[in-house]
C-alpha cells in the first residue's frame, strides 16, 4: 500500500520548513500568496490529502499549549539617545512597538529594545550577533527622528512604516492613499465642498506623496475646486494667506495638533467655523475626527511578518521585499458636522 503524502514531503519538494508549509495550507496571512500557490501546486502534484483527525489535534495543541521560547528579536528605535523619550511620546510609535512586542511574545519570542543612535552600525551589528539575535523590527520613522539602521546580512528585517526607500526591507504600514480617500469621502458625505489639506512636508516625504496624490485624485473625481494642499502649514503668514484665498469649509490635517494651530493662527474653530479631520487620530477617546491608523495592529502584523521570515530562514535584504498595508478606520469625533447638517464658513 502506497504511503500517504505528508507535509514533510511537501516541505522537501518546495524547499520550505514544515511549519511554513502547514501555515500555507491553512491560508495563514503571514505566508505570501506566491509561496502559498507554490505549496498548493506541490500538494496537487503529489496527491496530498489532509488528515482531519491530525488537523484537529494540531489546532488543539496550538491553541492550548504554552508558547515555548523561540528566540530574541530586536526592536529598533530609529532615533538618537537624546530623542528616545520624545520618540516614545508619539502615540503611533509607542503603540506600534507595543503591538509588535505583544505579537512576538505571543509567538514565543523575547523582545529587546535598542536605540539606533546609541550605536555605530558596526557595533550594533556585533552586539546583535553576539546575543544570538536573528531578526529585528524597526520602529516607525518620525519627522524629527531619523537614524538609519545598519544593513545586516545575518538578520531578517521588517520595518514599521516607510523610512528608507533606498533600503530593501519588508514593510508594514498604513494605507496612506486609501486613508485619504476615506477622509475625503466622509467629508463629502457631510456636505463639505471646499476641502483643504494641511500636510507637513516631512510627512509627505515619508509616505512618498501618497496623501497628496489621493487628495488630488479625489478632488478631481467630481471637479471639486478643493482648496489645495499647503505644505508650509506652520508658517502663520502662509496659512492666513491660504485661508483668505480659498475659504475652505473643511480642512484635512496630517496631525491632530494642527487643529489647535489653526485656531491659534486664524481664530477658526472646528466644527463651528470649519470642519477638521486628521489623518492620524491617536485613539478612540480623542475628540478629533479622522483616521485611526491602528498602529498596534500594524505592529502585530510586523511581528507575524518577522516570524515568517525567521521560519523561512530569511536573512539580509530580500530580493523581493514585501509591503503589507493596513487600511485605517474612520473615527467620528466632534470636529466635523453630522451628515446633513448645514454649515457656514466664517470667512465666506
Amino acid at each position: 500500500m502506497k504511503r500517504p503524502v505528508t507535509q514533510r514531503d511537501l516541505a522537501e519538494r518546495v524547499g520550505l520548513s514544515q511549519a511554513a508549509v502547514s501555515m500555507a495550507l491553512r491560508g495563514d496571512p503571514r505566508i505570501r500568496p506566491s509561496i502559498r500557490e507554490q505549496v498548493l501546486a506541490a500538494a496537487a502534484e503529489l496527491g496530498y490529502r489532509p488528515d482531519p483527525v491530525l488537523g484537529a489535534l494540531a489546532r488543539y495543541r496550538r491553541e492550548t499549549s504554552p508558547q515555548r521560547y523561540i528566540g530574541t528579536v530586536a526592536c529598533l528605535l530609529p532615533c538618537s539617545a537624546k530623542q528616545k523619550e520624545g520618540y516614545l511620546r508619539s502615540p503611533f510609535a509607542a503603540d506600534s512597538l507595543r503591538g509588535a512586542e505583544e505579537g512576538l511574545a505571543a509567538m514565543g519570542y523575547r523582545c529587546e529594545r535598542f536605540v539606533l543612535g546609541a550605536y555605530s552600525p558596526d557595533r550594533l551589528r556585533r552586539v546583535l550577533c553576539s546575543r544570538g539575535i536573528r531578526g529585528m523590527v524597526i520602529g516607525p520613522v518620525g519627522t524629527g527622528h531619523r537614524v538609519a539602521p545598519p544593513v545586516c546580512e545575518e538578520l531578517a528585517v521588517v520595518q514599521i512604516g516607510r523610512g528608507w526607500p533606498e533600503l530593501s526591507f519588508h514593510h508594514v504600514t498604513t494605507n496612506h492613499f486609501e486613508n485619504m480617500l476615506t477622509v475625503c469621502r466622509s467629508l463629502r458625505a457631510r456636505g463639505y465642498r471646499r476641502i483643504g489639506l494641511l500636510c507637513r512636508r516631512g510627512h509627505e516625504i515619508l509616505n512618498n506623496g501618497r496623501w497628496i496624490a489621493a487628495y488630488r485624485y479625489c478632488m478631481g473625481m467630481d471637479d471639486s475646486p478643493g482648496a489645495g494642499p499647503l505644505p508650509e502649514c506652520t508658517e502663520p503668514d502662509a496659512l492666513a494667506s491660504w485661508i483668505r484665498k480659498y475659504h475652505p469649509d473643511a480642512i484635512i490635517g496630517s496631525d491632530v495638533w494642527l487643529r489647535s494651530l489653526l485656531g491659534e493662527m486664524t481664530g477658526l474653530q472646528a466644527p463651528r467655523d470649519v470642519g477638521f479631520a486628521s489623518l492620524s487620530v491617536p485613539g478612540t477617546d480623542n475628540p478629533i475626527s479622522g483616521i485611526l491608523q491602528q498602529p498596534a495592529e500594524i505592529g502585530r502584523t510586523a511581528a507575524r511578518q518577522i516570524d515568517v521570515a525567521l521560519r523561512n530562514h530569511g536573512r539580509g535584504p530580500p530580493a523581493d521585499p514585501v509591503t503589507v498595508v493596513l487600511r485605517g478606520r474612520w473615527h467620528e469625533g466632534t470636529t466635523v458636522r453630522a451628515t446633513g447638517v448645514a454649515c457656514s464658513h466664517a470667512g465666506s
